[in-house]
């Protein structure tokens, strides 16, 4: 079985249901914020430090 079964499976369940469409918005948010730092070329390690402004080197 594959993730995508197994979650069809598991959305038959209504308590399942409503956490996994409460939780949804927040995932969604996250994914964006995911590839808005990869279309900008930048790496986890470079946002924890913090990403130079323009003209900026990164902090070392």
């Amino acid at each position: 079985m594959d993730w995508t079964e197994h979650k069809q499976q598991l959305l038959k369940d209504p308590e399942f249901k409503k956490e996994y469409e409460a939780l949804t918005p927040e995932y969604k948010s996250a994914f964006a914020r995911i590839r808005r730092r990869q279309a900008k070329g930048l790496t986890q390690g470079q946002l924890k430090k913090g990403y130079p402004k323009q003209g900026q080197e990164l902090r070392q």
